[in-house]
């Protein structure tokens, strides 16, 4: 389907499944694929092929039940975003053990110029799965994440115009990072960009990422009082020019929130850029161990930096003997 003035294919209210197969859409006047229920039934599936060339959001799907999104292709956005999935899946059926809706082996490439035009976005998913995927050229953040029982498996993110993986509303348990939002594995190259990741709000956790390029790595800033009360970082590879774990950095973490680093390895600074491995600001409860921080800079680089910090319980260990704070 080629050369439309509105959406490619434009579906709404069903009830069942829809299953669309291979699919080869390009230069709409809308969006690529667009499906809106007004209750959530149905399921919708696509299993591979092209979408290029439209002027809104490449594949739009709100409130159905579950899906999957197999090995297509989306290059050129105008505007709006790659993938968006919005009140899609359950995660109270059973957890979020079954994964409602899982979006396997896409390539997303130059999607958007503005800050909203993001890779992938989820608003109030539930229960979904993002394994293999190359985001690319985005204006905003490459992936854009919201809801609980998110799982990020593998993804190849560069080229972004505001950070790589945001989480910017987690719905899990308050007590844990049951139910949370979860990246593992992958890479995330921040040239050009922000953070590799930023955790607006948890419970969340980040595991076995490598994050490199001249940005920074990972932040996890928070609004509210607290905004979450728990994320886990483990066995991150992070080599960034700037920063490489921020906690609260301008943000609203509250005493309350707790961030664990573990085992994880942080490279920050250049010849001519003074690196900060863990930069520290306002009232955080924090722990951890095994983690190894190296430095470059014209002599003003930091390990740990707490000139901001707050009320700050607990350390994480580095290097050996020493502990931030």
């Amino acid at each position: 389907m080629q050369n439309t003035s509105a959406a490619g294919v434009n579906l709404s209210d069903a009830d069942s499944r829809i299953d669309l197969g291979q699919v080869d859409i390009s230069s709409t006047g809308g969006e690529g694929i667009s499906l809106s229920n007004a209750n959530q039934v149905g399921s919708f599936h696509i299993s591979g092929g092209t979408i290029t060339d439209t002027d809104s959001t490449g594949i739009h799907i709100g409130n159905v039940a579950s899906g999957t999104i197999t090995g297509v292709t989306i290059d050129t956005v105008l505007n709006g975003d790659g993938i968006m999935l919005s009140n899609v899946g359950d995660f109270s059926d059973d957890a979020g053990a079954t994964k409602d809706f899982v979006i396997d082996g896409v390539t997303i490439d130059n999607v958007g110029s503005g800050a909203g035009d993001e890779g992938i976005s989820i608003i109030n998913g539930e229960a979904i799965r993002i394994v293999d995927a190359t985001v690319s050229g985005t204006g905003g953040n490459a992936l854009g994440l919201g809801g609980q029982g998110i799982d990020v498996d593998n993804a190849t993110i560069s080229d972004f115009g505001g950070n790589g993986i945001r989480i910017a509303d987690s719905n899990g348990s308050s007590g844990d990072t049951w139910g949370g939002i979860n990246v593992n594995g992958g890479t995330i190259d921040t040239t050009g960009g922000g953070f590799g990741i930023v955790f607006d709000d948890g419970p969340g956790s980040a595991s076995g990422v490598t994050i490199t390029g001249d940005g920074y790595g990972v932040m996890v800033y928070g609004s509210g009082s607290p905004a979450f009360t728990r994320v886990t970082l483990d066995n991150l590879d992070i080599d960034v020019d700037h920063v490489g774990v921020s906690l609260n950095q301008n943000g609203t973490v509250g005493p309350s929130s707790n961030v664990t680093l573990d085992d994880s390895t942080i490279a920050s600074g250049t010849a001519s850029v003074d690196g900060t491995g863990i930069l520290i600001e306002g009232d955080v409860t924090v722990d951890g161990a095994g983690n190894t921080v190296s430095l470059q800079g014209t002599g003003g680089e930091t390990a740990c930096d707490t000139t901001n910090a707050g009320t700050v319980t607990g350390s994480i260990a580095y290097n050996g003997g020493n502990s931030c704070p």
